[in-house]
Formats: C-alpha cells, structure tokens, sequence
C-alpha cells in the first residue's frame, strides 16, 4: 500500500515564534516536476505509516504515530541540504527539526528510508 497525499505551501514568518501551522506530506518532489529535474525518475512512497508534519513557533514537529524504522529526514532550501537526521522510529515519537534561524524561502522536508522510498512536504518561511 502506498501513501498518497496532496503537497501544499505553507507560509510562515520566520523568527516570530508565532508560527503553527501544518505540512501536508506526499509521494512526490514537486519541485523536481515544475523543475524537469530527474526526468524519468519515479519515487516510491513509504508504506503506510501515519505521520503528522507541522510547524510550531519555529520548529518541524514531525509526529510518527507508529513504528516506522530507520528513516532519513532532511530539509533542503532550493540549492542544498540544511539539516540532516537519522532516526530509527521503533514506537510513536516526534522529531523537532529547529527552523527560525533558517532565512526566508522555500523549503522541503524528505523523509526517507534505505529503500528509496520517501514522502515530502513543502513549507516557506518569510
């Protein structure tokens, strides 16, 4: 089974701390498409696994509700990435990634496992 879902921008201010708000995470990249980079390459969703993607008061609250196993999680601005974590998810946790010192624009955070498989959000701080 796989995980579908629908990308969507999410603009915060950064610095403020009053930033909430949530991350809708899905299969695909979509700035590699609007982009035309890696043409011919597919993605595979991870299967099944409930996560909660969400920023509060400057920092990605990524919920796992269940077991999910080793993961990669990485958010990258549009030239590189800025922050890079392992994680081995072997019971419901949150991971908190730190983002009000990151400057204004656009960012994705992957979640990945060794397997090629991921899921993607986009938020953009101002």
């Amino acid at each position: 089974m796989l995980l579908l879902g629908i990308l969507s921008l999410f603009t915060a201010k950064a610095g403020t701390g009053k930033s909430t708000g949530s991350i809708t995470l899905g299969s695909d990249d979509p700035r590699d498409a609007s982009k035309g980079e890696n043409p011919g390459h597919t993605s595979r969703s991870l299967p099944v696994i409930p996560v909660l993607c969400t920023l509060e008061d400057g920092i990605v609250c990524v919920d796992f509700l269940n077991a999910s196993g080793d993961l990669t999680i990485t958010t990258s601005d549009a030239v590189a990435p800025v922050y890079i974590e392992q994680v081995n998810v072997t019971v419901p946790m949150r991971v908190s990634v730190p983002v009000a010192g990151y400057a204004p624009g656009e960012y994705v955070i992957h979640l990945n496992d060794g397997a090629g498989n991921g899921l993607y959000g986009i938020f953009v701080l101002c």
